[in-house]
């Protein structure tokens, strides 16, 4: 069975069972996921956030009071590239591809969306 924080109110009021579930799997409880939310990160950002935690070893405190956003998220963009990069997944299409059944998988502590595809 999915839990949905959104029964709980505010800041919860944007979640889906989905959302719930991403913080879960990063490994935040509700407590920590409020106090994420408290300095306004997004429903949306449990990956990022868990990369914030897990890479960068910053705690919401330190992202309150010292982190620039512009520049953490660009930073969190490259890395995610970086990692497909390192797994060798394309970032680019070839001009000879066509799609066949997609098989979408998210890499849980990356939060990056890999798609798997036939080439031709």
């Amino acid at each position: 069975m999915k839990t949905n924080w959104r029964t709980h109110g505010n800041p919860f009021l944007n979640f889906t069972e989905e959302l719930t579930q991403e913080w879960i799997l990063q490994g935040f409880s509700q407590n920590q996921t409020q106090d994420w939310l408290g300095i306004g990160m997004q429903a949306t950002d449990a990956f990022y956030v868990g990369w914030l935690r897990d890479v960068k070893k910053k705690d919401s405190t330190w992202v309150l009071n010292y982190g620039d956003s512009k520049t953490l998220r660009k930073e969190y963009k490259d890395w995610q590239l970086e990692t497909l990069v390192n797994l060798n997944v394309p970032t680019n299409e070839p001009t000879n591809f066509s799609w066949k059944p997609i098989i979408i998988t998210i890499f849980a502590g990356l939060g990056i969306y890999l798609i798997i595809r036939n080439y031709e």
